[in-house]
């Protein structure tokens, strides 16, 4: 609950509170509010255009008198209420009156509140007082939680009345807030093979406090100061079954006049909703999926005044908002004025979420809020500071390289996808994600340097998402797939040192996190050595189950599994060549031969994290040498690390089941917190993500051990991590790359 602050100014000079006496007969001072231009609110749903103002409310009137000449000026009086009985609207109430006379000549300012307590019908003003002079008011009510129960604050101005006249005085109230409104209804009838029941709709993280400034001569209001920033207000808690007529979804939000897209903005529309798409044998539906949908606010500007409607149209495989605005009763309706913002290209924008002055291209980019992004049909890494960027994708040929090629087979001739030949897109979409309702379009676009991928984020999930992105050629073939990581946390480099004395910039969590146990638990994705495309993380930090995934539409997604047998490459036609893995992104490939224990049917490939690298094997630091190719699955201006970024974490830079030789602060919680240096009192948190194993692809260990790839190869088989669980730190351990195992970056130097 918290508490709204409402100052209205009728903009005339200073002057102090003694009432005037009176001259010549009594008139009393009677109101006339003009009915055809006041409304009610939220009381009401859906406002009434032209409706009356109800004579059960109450008006708080405050006067203020010049003189003849213009020379004596002060508040006549203040904060009396006036209500209807006898017939007409006179100060007082019904069996207390408290009338106000006309003085005998000058003229008089009036300002006028009234507010409708929507709740219960509450209409008085208890609780309103005046401050100051000038008829400076101010109100102070508590906005409540539920819209059921918000109130409608109006005010009116009547300038320079004369007094000699006796009029009644016309007040044409002007609401002080911004109403928003939802309406829902479905494409396609239930009876023809499904329905959609609304279960709630909230409007979540818009501001609920402030200071709005009524102008009386000129009727402008201003709001500053928001605050009070609410995690959610309904609209409403009841079940709806749409039909193809648009109905009204509970009652209408009122709330001060603010942007949603401001410095607290991606405020947004959160829909729980139950689609039908079974039915029995009478016709009548049978199975529901309870889903969730959330629509963020485009950048516009809910002004005091005015009534927003967020009409929503739901069909099997998509979910439209026509936004609209009104004013309040005039019973007119024209669409909001919602300016188109340019999608943000995701290839000129840092990890961080700075601008970057080039372009940097990768297969992973990082998300920090919901809007619309563009990513260039690029392989990976294959655009740098805004220029090919050839040697990522370029093979140094020794024994113990392999080709860079694409989804065909193909040797790359330029980063650009659709340059290579055989690759023009036709489509595009989203494999999976681990969020319903975070990705809910895809879709290609025009741009330059080339076509784009543009996808439509609705929401960052408070612990972190991911979501998996392609373009498909005119097969019907995925020609390359993106991760899209979803998360606001810090991913400032954090300097760790190994035993040698060589700094490595580090990423301080892994690549694609998702937080579990009130952020103090995580698991992320797994990687097999020298692919592209994560493996879908665990469902907790301490599961070996499958995190559930989902589609577009917010169905479950099953597409993910293995691809070939153990050790048997060929039945039934499984080939495990590496373009074979950029066209089945969502499969994990098991180990193809005893020969190399690899995922594919390549002899050698220990160039595939880092090109430079023509060795059989590495251990030197040789971070500033490495290449960063287009298969390394980190975000722009990060990669895979070398094989010895972590031999710091013992004292003897060896593997080690000495407990006192493991540089590590406090016990093994799920994982072990590292320190980054010799003297480091904070240290470094690596969680136990486990693994998939080589031969099932199935979840291994996970809270328990941990298992990180680094780019360096030891062997025809193996190639360098580190391993640790509760009895043993391994900064140099080894194992067959067709295992998946987590990845922390470091920075390119």
């Amino acid at each position: 609950m918290k508490r709204l602050l409402i100052l209205l100014v009728s903009a005339l000079a200073v002057a102090s509170c003694a009432e005037l006496g009176y001259s010549g007969p009594e008139v009393e001072i009677g109101l006339e509010p003009l009915l055809a231009t006041v409304t009610k609110a939220s009381s009401n749903g859906p406002i009434v255009n032209g409706a009356s103002f109800g004579t059960d409310r109450t008006i708080m009137l405050s006067a203020y008198y010049t003189d003849p000449n213009g020379a004596h000026t002060q508040n006549y009086f203040t904060d009396i209420p006036f209500t209807y009985y006898s017939s007409k609207w006179a100060g007082g109430t019904s069996g207390t009156p408290n009338p106000k006379y006309w003085p005998a000549q000058g003229r008089l300012d009036f300002i006028a509140l009234s507010r409708e307590g929507s709740a219960s019908g509450w209409t008085g003003l208890t609780g309103i007082s005046h401050s100051g002079a000038n008829v400076a008011t101010s109100v102070t009510y508590t906005m409540p939680d539920n819209s059921a129960n918000q109130d409608d604050i109006m005010a009116a101005y009547a300038g320079g009345r004369d007094c000699a006249a006796h009029e009644a005085v016309p007040l044409a109230f002007k609401h002080l807030q911004a109403q928003v409104c939802v309406t829902a209804k479905t494409a396609t009838n239930a009876g023809t093979g499904y329905g959609v029941t609304i279960n709630s709709i909230t409007l979540r993280k818009a501001q609920y406090s402030g200071t709005v400034t009524f102008t009386g001569a000129t009727a402008a209001v201003s709001w500053s100061s928001l605050g009070s920033q609410k995690a959610g207000v309904a609209f409403g808690n009841a079940d709806l079954s749409l039909t193809t007529t648009a109905q009204t979804y509970g009652k209408g939000v009122v709330l001060p006049q603010q942007s949603p897209t401001g410095a607290n903005g991606s405020i947004d529309i959160l829909i729980q909703y139950t689609v039908y798409d079974g039915k029995d044998k009478n016709g009548n539906a049978e199975t529901g999926h309870q889903l969730s949908y959330v629509y963020t606010i485009p950048a516009t500007t809910w002004s005091a005044g005015n009534r927003y409607i967020y009409a929503f149209s739901f069909s099997w495989n998509e979910i439209v908002c026509s936004p609209t605005v009104s004013e309040w009763g005039d019973g007119g309706t024209e669409n909001v004025n919602v300016p188109t913002l340019p999608p943000v290209d995701l290839s000129l924008k840092t990890y961080s979420g700075a601008d970057s002055p080039t372009r940097n291209t990768a297969n992973c980019y990082v998300v920090r809020e919901a809007g619309t992004y563009d990513l260039p049909l690029v392989y990976g890494n294959g655009i740098k500071a805004g220029a090919t960027n050839a040697p990522a994708y370029t093979r140094q040929v020794s024994d113990y390289t392999a080709d860079f090629v694409n989804h065909l087979g193909n040797t790359l001739t330029s980063p650009y996808i659709e340059e290579n030949a055989g690759c023009t897109a036709s489509e595009s979409g989203l494999l999976w994600q681990t969020n319903a309702g975070m990705v809910t379009e895809v879709s290609l676009a025009d741009g330059s340097p080339c076509r784009k991928l543009r996808v439509k984020i609705e929401d960052i999930p408070a612990d972190n998402g991911i979501a998996v992105v392609y373009v498909k050629d005119t097969s019907g073939d995925i020609m390359w797939s993106w991760t899209l990581w979803m998360t606001t946390d810090n991913l400032a480099p954090e300097t760790v040192t190994n035993y040698q004395g060589v700094n490595y910039q580090m990423m301080p969590e892994g690549l694609c996190t998702i937080w579990d146990e009130g952020r103090t638990r995580c698991r992320n994705a797994h990687y097999q050595w020298g692919r592209k495309d994560p493996m879908p993380p665990a469902a907790a930090y301490n599961s070996t189950s499958n995190c559930t995934l989902y589609t577009i539409s917010g169905t479950t997604y099953s597409g993910f599994g293995i691809y070939g047998l153990a050790n048997d490459s060929d039945a039934g036609g499984t080939v495990r060549s590496v373009a074979n893995a950029i066209r089945m992104p969502e499969k994990f490939f098991l180990y193809y031969s005893t020969t190399t224990y690899n995922w594919n049917n390549l002899p050698w490939m220990n160039n595939f994290w880092n090109a430079a690298m023509t060795a059989s094997g590495s251990l030197a630091d040789d971070q500033a040498s490495a290449v960063k190719t287009i298969y390394d699955p980190c975000p722009a201006g990060w990669m895979l690390p070398s094989g010895r970024a972590w031999t710091g974490f013992t004292t003897t830079g060896s593997n080690t089941t000495a407990s006192s030789q493991w540089n590590v602060i406090g016990s093994f919680a799920n994982g072990w917190t590292f320190k980054k240096n010799a003297s480091d009192a904070v240290g470094t948190y690596y969680p136990a993500s486990g693994y998939r194993d080589y031969a099932s692809g199935g979840l291994g260990a996970v809270g328990s051990s941990g298992y990180w790839w680094s780019y360096a190869p030891y062997s025809q088989l193996y190639s360098r991590r580190l391993l640790f669980y509760s009895g043993l730190v391994y900064p140099l351990g080894s194992d067959t790359r067709a295992y998946g195992f987590s990845v922390r970056p470091a920075l390119e130097q």
